[in-house]
């Protein structure tokens, strides 16, 4: 929910717009979220996450920064990431239906039994079902084929309902999803980014050693140029800062329809993907945030800072985002903090005094 802040020290004197949520996700995940206007005249800035999708241990995390307005900021906060949620939970479903057949396959090949009718037109229900695309053949989802395929379908329905309103504007998107399902089981579990324009996602590892998630979509970076240039389009450097046809500081995002129409901008994500499983421990934690944090702070001096505030109450979000302003940032400021906890390792059985042996053994 919006609040409002009041002056306190290092903060401009005036109240403005700030927004602070904080999150109990699960035994192994807490997170916290706050989004200030700052030095900017507009709030463009939104956030969103939504915790345990279908009962699950996966939760999504995300960061719009607006620009020319915030319809399209508010539309991902409240459209897009509730489509994606959808999504998930209806992969959940069916992965969940094509879990039980093959139980219930097992056991009537163990009883040499053939499947009945009702059997038989299950399993094309199943097998027919189009949403089978985002399952491997190892019954995982496929979190980068359904983030890639749900972020070009919603940004063209952004995209023409801007177009028909004649609306200008767009935002960024920085999308984490974190899927603990199995580790307490396995010490799997996995980190996915999908990354459109300049928000940036970085993870701490268990080390302390900041890892990028994200690459920022900057109009000079030599492949952005190389496309932006093939389609049409310019980019021009005006007041220190790249921009496309002289006007957007991102090369992708979504919305803008004018320079979609050019093809000059695009809304294709970029996405990473952290196997938790391929290191020995869980991250320490996930730092999502928009330009008005990340133009102040290099990667692993935010981190090393945020390793400092884990056990504030908002676990260091409100501290990155006073930092940021005291910096001299001049845009909004939003920042997810994503805080792991450790699994509780389980105590060894207490011993019992056995009379008849006169030994010490274990209680089974």
């Amino acid at each position: 929910m919006f609040k409002l802040l009041s002056s306190c020290r290092g903060m401009p004197t005036q109240r403005e717009i700030i927004e602070v949520e904080r999150y109990d996700v699960s035994s192994l995940c807490v997170a916290a979220a706050i989004s200030y206007q700052g030095r900017q005249t507009y709030m463009e800035d939104r956030f969103s996450v939504l915790t345990n999708i279908n009962g699950s241990e996966i939760s999504l995390y995300a960061i719009f920064d607006g620009h020319a307005g915030e319809f399209a900021a508010d539309y991902a906060k409240d459209i897009i990431m509730p489509n994606i949620a959808q999504k998930l939970s209806d992969v959940l479903d069916l992965l969940k239906l094509k879990t039980e057949k093959s139980a219930k396959d097992k056991e009537l090949n163990k009883r040499n039994k053939t499947e009945n009718t009702e059997d038989a037109i299950e399993e094309d229900l199943i097998q027919g079902n189009p949403l089978n695309v985002y399952i491997t053949s190892e019954n995982l989802i496929n979190y980068n084929k359904l983030l890639y395929d749900e972020i070009i379908s919603n940004d063209a329905a952004l995209t023409q309902r801007m177009a028909n309103a004649a609306l200008f504007g767009g935002t960024t998107a920085n999308i984490v999803l974190v899927d603990l399902t199995c580790h307490n089981k396995t010490q799997s579990g996995v980190v996915v980014c999908a990354n459109v324009g300049d928000s940036r996602a970085i993870l701490c590892d268990s080390k302390g050693i900041a890892y990028n998630l994200s690459k920022d979509h900057k109009p000079d970076n030599p492949e952005e140029l190389s496309r932006i240039q093939s389609n049409g389009g310019y980019v021009s450097n005006k007041s220190g800062c790249w921009r496309v046809d002289g006007s957007l500081a991102c090369s992708r995002s979504l919305g803008d329809y004018p320079l979609k129409q050019r093809k000059v901008l695009i809304a294709d994500p970029d996405i990473r993907f952290y196997d938790i499983k391929d290191h020995k421990n869980l991250p320490k934690f996930i730092i999502i945030g928009s330009d008005g944090l990340f133009d102040v702070f290099g990667n692993q001096e935010i981190c090393d800072y945020a390793k400092t505030k884990l056990k504030e109450n908002h676990y260091g979000a409100r501290s990155l985002m006073k930092k940021a302003y005291a910096r001299k940032s001049s845009d909004n400021i939003s920042v997810i903090v994503i805080k792991f906890i450790k699994p509780k390792a389980k105590k060894a059985p207490k011993p019992s005094y056995d009379l008849t042996s006169n030994t010490y053994e274990w209680l089974k």
